[in-house]
């Protein structure tokens, strides 16, 4: 090969060793045909999927862009205008003996009426005025004509054609010599591998792109809270995403295995589906362990190690069934194997790639990590329910005593007559009762709130419930020599959230109890309700005087059982659930409770809840 042919490949090649570009390096290969066949103006166009090339790149002397950059060629005229490679048509004739006939470049003159739809003539030729003219108008074969261009056809290994370089208007004006033409055929061999490599390697990255698109599609689906869930959008998910016909899951949920099928006939149960589970769900935990999946094709077996009755036996089934191919991808976490995906194409269908089956292992991976989380969530909701059983159980057993209690309390009170110590120690009984029930009746909602079972559905009025509250602890208050004011908005009237009265009220008590409890006397608590300025949530905060909590605590307040190790409140009765009810019924009604709090200072309780128009509450 000539020596500066040489070196401009070299440049394509070491450019090939970083991130390609796919136009781009087409367009420093069409400049390095320019170059070598001494033109001004060299154009490359990609063959496209839909039966066309499309010009994607162009080189000229000056830089300037070609003017049909973009333009589509259907292939019924690309094959009119360039046809076979051939030496002579036309007029025009190509100075070479008839047996070195160049397979892959052409000399092509076409007739005025040929080339672009518009009658232009040759594809991105643009008018070919360089310095000769018309080879008839001239007289002189050498010179180059109006309607010549060179052009070659780069293939892939199966013959489909990939790209089609061309070059027009040549600085001399001449048609090419014989060193051009041998450089031509030096440099085809080179720019053909060179086109190939770009392919492949575009290819290769639209496929990587492709499959990490699949696996974030598939990881948003398999995010579920059961890993019965999982396995259903796992199956739903690779069907739609992975090109695959049938899809059987096994994954150890307890539920059986997921059959999902583009032909409903092929989800059925058939000894195909049969014989691929059994040998799957044995062969799942070896697979996940060396990391890898299994695929048996009629043209490949993955790994080598499966033993030649099964290859025979499975494809046999996949023949019985119209089908081509199957993928066995084990499904597990860390270093347990849950089950196994079946994956099934039809016939028709590619074979699977190595890309394919990289992607495979990682979904394995992703469905496993799903099967896990969903597998832990099952496990909280499992201990949950079964600590709501124990806290509503206990409540229960304590609350049908506690109520007898109250009914003898009732009777001693009638008959102390005028007897003052009597009537005082009743009265202590009855407050410690109260007491109790209140820790009763916070006990059974809370265990209603560690369910799923919804709970405080309805509608109710944030004023009213904050008027109700601050009556209820007036006595209290008083007692204690805290003052409790209300602010709230004369207009609206009624102020709806989704949260039934009862429920509503007995949050703000609880908040209101908490801030009385926890204050000198003296000191002021403020029951505040306003419509935030979106008009689509209302809060109402508790703000009081009171002695505040630590930074190092204020984390852990909220949590049940939680008590502050300050001596003066664990002076003070309490059992720490009064914040985490009121906490979980306002999460259930789809708003929060926030506390902000400085030691020595007082505490902000702070409820949000969505804001209800009449038609809502309707």
């Amino acid at each position: 090969m000539p020596e500066r042919a040489a070196a401009l490949l070299a440049d394509i090649e070491d450019a090939l060793g970083g991130v390609l570009d796919h136009d781009r390096e087409l367009e420093r290969l069409a400049d390095v045909v320019r170059r070598v066949t001494g033109c001004r103006l060299a154009i490359a166009a990609v063959h496209r999927v839909t039966g066309e090339f499309q010009i994607v790149a162009g080189a000229s002397t000056d830089g300037r862009h070609h003017p049909l950059l973009g333009t589509h060629i259907p292939d019924a005229v690309f094959a009119d205008t360039v046809g076979e490679p051939h030496l002579q048509r036309g007029s025009a004739y190509f100075a070479r003996e008839e047996d070195r006939a160049h397979a892959l470049w052409a000399f092509h003159v076409p007739t005025p009426t040929q080339g672009l739809p518009d009658g232009t003539g040759a594809i991105g030729a643009g008018g070919g005025s360089g310095a000769g003219g018309d080879t008839g108008a001239s007289g002189d074969p050498a010179r180059w004509g109006v309607t010549d261009y060179w052009g070659s056809v780069h293939r892939d290994e199966d013959g489909r054609p990939l790209v089609w370089f061309q070059v027009d208007d040549p600085l001399d004006g001449r048609r090419p010599d014989e060193a051009v033409l041998t450089t031509l055929d030096h440099i085809t061999g080179p720019v053909g591998a060179l086109v190939q490599r770009i392919d492949q390697e575009v290819r290769l990255r639209r496929a990587v792109q492709l499959a990490e698109d699949s696996r974030v599609r598939v990881r948003r689906h398999l995010a579920q809270r059961t890993r019965a869930a999982v396995a259903e959008a796992a199956a739903a998910t690779l069907l739609d995403h992975l090109g695959v016909d049938v899809v059987y899951a096994d994954l150890g949920t307890g539920h059986g295995p997921v059959v999902n099928a583009l032909d409903p006939a092929q989800a059925q149960p058939h000894r195909l589906l049969s014989t691929l589970s059994e040998g799957a769900l044995a062969s799942a935990r070896g697979y996940w362990q060396r990391g890898v999946v299994s695929v048996i094709s009629p043209s490949r077996t993955v790994p080598d190690d499966v033993p030649e009755e099964v290859r025979a036996l499975v494809l046999a089934g996949l023949e019985e069934r119209d089908l081509d191919s199957v993928m066995l991808v084990p499904v597990g976490w860390r270093e347990q194997a849950f089950g196994a995906l079946i994956l099934l194409r039809g016939a028709g269908r590619p074979d699977w790639t190595d890309l394919e089956l990289r992607a495979a292992v990682e979904l394995g991976r992703d469905i496993g990590s799903a099967l896990h989380v969903a597998e832990l969530f099952e496990r909280e909701q499992r201990q949950a329910a079964e600590r709501a059983q124990v806290v509503s159980t206990m409540a229960h057993e304590l609350k049908a005593p506690l109520t007898a209690a109250q009914g003898f309390l009732e009777l001693v009170e009638d008959a102390a007559g005028d007897r003052p110590g009597l009537l005082a120690a009743a009265q202590g009984i009855r407050e410690s009762g109260d007491r109790v029930q209140a820790i009763v009746d916070d006990l059974l909602l809370l265990s209603r709130t560690w369910t799923a079972a919804p709970i405080g559905e309805g509608v109710g009025d944030l004023v009213a419930a904050a008027r109700v509250a601050v009556a209820r602890t007036a006595a209290s208050a008083r007692t204690a020599g805290i003052t409790v004011m209300l602010d709230a908005p004369e207009h609206p009237a009624r102020i709806l959230v989704p949260l039934e009265s009862d429920l509503l009220t007995r949050v703000v008590a609880n908040l209101l109890v908490n801030a009385v409890r926890y204050s000198d006397p003296g000191s002021t608590t403020t029951v505040v309700v306003r419509v935030e300025d979106d008009g689509a949530r209302v809060s109402l905060a508790v703000v009081d005087e009171g002695w505040g909590i630590s930074a190092t605590e204020l984390p852990q307040v909220g949590t049940e059982f939680f008590r502050s190790a300050d001596p003066r409140v664990r002076s003070r009765p309490g059992a720490g659930l009064g914040l985490a009810v009121a906490a979980r019924v306002v999460d259930g009604a789809g708003g929060d409770l926030r506390l902000e709090s400085v030691a020595g200072e007082g505490t902000v309780a702070r409820i949000r809840l969505p804001l209800l128009t009449a038609e809502d509450a309707s």
